[in-house]
């Protein structure tokens, strides 16, 4: 039988080993899944945190949590940096994507072309730009790229996408 001086300090320590848990837990999401960590934190605590309970210094801007799933836009009217911008658009999005890891589909860029000649590229160009920058080692091209065979045709606007899809864990450019 407990003394009734030892029932709330039992207490007070399963609270406390409690708490110490959960921000153990949360620390490690935030190492090894940033963007898991980031959304738990954004959907949960973000609105704990930002009530008046938290001292003002230890409040997260509400920026942090804003979506950072903007789509970047980028306008190429040289023809010749079509295929390297695609490829480097597919390294910037699998690095976006977490290589792999991210649970959400994302798209990551809209390339607006606007040329003054046709121009027609696919899958081969695309994977021989990261052929010939090394990029195999960080970016398996073979398995985590799908590129649809893309025509411009001359004074017509084309608008080409790269997205993640979490599914395959690849980056698709149609």
């Amino acid at each position: 039988m407990l003394k009734k001086s030892e029932f709330p300090i039992t207490t007070i320590f399963i609270i406390v080993i409690a708490v110490v848990s959960i921000f153990l837990l949360l620390s490690v999401f935030a190492v090894r899944i940033p963007f898991f960590s980031k959304e738990l934190y954004c959907k949960t605590f973000f609105h704990i945190q930002k009530s008046s309970v938290m001292p003002s210094n230890l409040r997260v801007e509400q920026s942090y949590c804003a979506s950072e799933n903007a789509v970047t836009k980028l306008v190429i009217t040289n023809s010749s940096l079509i295929v390297n911008q695609t490829a480097a658009s597919v390294v910037g999005c699998w690095k976006l994507a977490e290589q792999g890891l991210y649970n959400k589909g994302l798209l990551c860029t809209a390339l607006v072309i606007r040329v003054n000649e046709d121009v027609d590229f696919g899958s081969a160009n695309i994977t021989e730009v990261l052929a010939v920058n090394n990029i195999q080692d960080f970016f398996n091209f073979n398995n985590n790229l799908t590129v649809s065979d893309i025509a411009i045709k001359k004074g017509v606007e084309k608008t080409i996408l790269v997205e993640y899809e979490p599914l395959g864990k690849t980056i698709r450019v149609y």
